[in-house]
């Protein structure tokens, strides 16, 4: 889950002053101001060393980035691997399984087991097992609108 992020609060000329004069703690300060340690550290490297904090905002940037293209590569190629190896199964199944017998069709036929379940069961087809019961009920209905 993502943290919502909190709208910029841009600093005063009091705070700035504040900040800099300051001779107590980070953690007094930032509880005086209403700004976290980390706000503070960072306004206080800014204003003390701007090239150093600006090398340090681009090193984060670039290290958020490589981090998100490499998630986004890891999670797409596992994905990927995963369909491919279930294609895979399923063609060697289909071309494996020669027509459907009466005991097969009988288990295609059953309304409590999905395509799914069905296919494991024979090693099928998803979709072959959904084209045959189609298939069995158009034969079923012609059946039964030719016999009055």
């Amino acid at each position: 889950m993502v943290t919502p992020r909190l709208p910029r609060r841009l600093w005063t000329a009091t705070e700035v002053e504040r900040l800099l004069g300051w001779t107590g703690s980070d953690e007094e300060l930032a509880a005086s101001l209403g700004r976290s340690v980390r706000a503070i550290s960072a306004k206080r490297r800014a204003l003390l060393d701007p090239a150093g904090a600006a090398v340090a905002r681009e090193r984060g940037r670039a290290r958020a980035n490589r981090r998100a293209l490499i998630y986004q590569r890891t999670h797409r190629e596992a994905f990927n691997a995963v369909a491919r190896a279930r294609t895979a199964r399923d063609r060697a199944a289909a071309t494996a399984s020669g027509p459907y017998t009466a005991a097969e069709d009988e288990v295609v036929m059953r309304v409590e087991l999905t395509a799914g379940d069905v296919a494991r069961r024979l090693g099928r087809t998803r979709s072959s097992v959904k084209q045959r019961r189609q298939k069995l009920r158009n034969r079923r209905g012609e059946e039964g609108s030719q016999n009055p």
